[in-house]
């Protein structure tokens, strides 16, 4: 009988052991119940399968836009997160149209939501494969007026919001509430995290796994406003109203003037408003395409100037060594100007002498 009994003991406990689940599967049934779930290039709660990267101690090691998916801050809980290549048909994780980011040539994109009780926290971050790049994208998708004192390579805020870009890297946190002070301090701390994360970068003691010319997709090029805007006066300036065109799409938007499409393709062209005051009132549009050679200008400019004079006529002008054509179209004047690499137009002129009074402030 004893022996019967101890048998039977055996058994049971064999049992209890077979049916009991591992710690991995009592850890999934835990995070299941609780809704945590390891971030990884998968959208929390977005019920896909996909596994994600194992937890890094060491934050250092990461790239940035693998940094930011991983940043924790005290208090903050991750409501949602991606991270992972630009692809177009992601518009929805954008603060700006992917047809210009693809223009401005977005390698990664990352998206991270932070929560604490009802305030949130949205944090938009893109990788470009340039710092001009980087540029233009915040020139395009900032929040709020430029800052007083500037992170990062430029930077603007207001009281929810914080953008700025440095390096090949631009960012845009936002808080959901309106004067939250506790939320705006956390956006300060997350911008400073970064800065110094890129910092590190930049330094020389971390980069992306590759070293520098080793790929030429690989992110190797700091700096910080595009060399061209360098050329546009500052005089004048509407502050905050610079773009960068890098492709025909950014040419649309940012310099809507007639057939402005026949200045492609160059290799770039920054774009600012100029309000003039006394004694001619004006408010004007400055466009600067620089090209990759003086010969390849010169084209664009006559293929440009022709197609202007066979709809509109020209006026003379006066002033100026270098070749420069004004023309009247409709209630507006516009100057086209050759200038070695360089076509300089400036358009939406009420009186033609501030044309030349702006090409006169334009040295190079």
């Amino acid at each position: 009988m004893e022996n019967l009994l101890a048998c039977a003991a055996i058994v049971l406990l064999s049992a209890l052991v077979f049916v009991r689940p591992s710690a991995a599967s009592e850890l999934k049934a835990e995070q299941a119940v609780s809704g945590k779930a390891n971030i990884g290039s998968v959208p929390v709660g977005s019920g896909q399968t996909k596994a994600t990267s194992p937890v890094v101690e060491d934050l250092s090691k990461l790239s940035v836009i693998k940094y930011l998916s991983n940043l924790k801050l005290d208090g903050w809980s991750i409501a949602w997160s991606y991270s992972g290549p630009f692809r177009m048909d992601q518009a929805s994780y954008n603060i700006i149209s992917p047809d210009l980011l693809q223009e401005y040539r977005c390698l990664m994109q990352s998206k991270q939501i932070l929560q604490r009780g009802t305030r949130k926290i949205i944090i938009d971050a893109f990788q470009l494969a340039t710092a001009d790049g980087a540029y233009g994208t915040y020139c395009s998708a900032r929040r709020g007026s430029s800052s007083y004192s500037t992170l990062g390579d430029a930077s603007s805020e207001d009281q929810e919001s914080t953008s700025f870009c440095k390096g090949p890297y631009f960012f845009c946190l936002q808080s959901t509430e309106q004067d939250d002070d506790e939320a705006k301090t956390a956006i300060n701390t997350l911008t400073k995290k970064l800065i110094d994360h890129i910092e590190l970068i930049e330094k020389g003691k971390q980069d992306d796994g590759v070293k520098p010319g080793a790929n030429q997709n690989q992110i190797v090029d700091y700096g910080g406003k595009p060399k061209i805007f360098s050329l546009m006066p500052s005089m004048q300036r509407v502050r905050g109203s610079e773009k960068l065109i890098m492709g025909p799409v950014g040419m649309r938007r940012f310099f809507p003037a007639p057939y402005s499409a026949n200045l492609m393709p160059f290799v770039e062209g920054s774009v600012a408003d100029y309000r003039l005051e006394e004694p001619r009132r004006d408010r004007l549009k400055l466009l600067i395409a620089y090209y990759p050679t003086a010969q390849a200008a010169s084209s664009a400019y006559g293929n440009y100037t022709a197609t202007l004079a066979g709809q509109n006529k020209e006026k003379s002008v006066e002033g100026f060594t270098c070749p420069t054509t004004l023309f009247k179209i409709a209630d507006c004047f516009l100057l086209c100007q050759l200038r070695d690499k360089q076509v300089i137009v400036i358009n939406g002129a009420r009186h033609k002498e501030t044309l030349g009074e702006l090409a006169h402030q334009i040295y190079f």
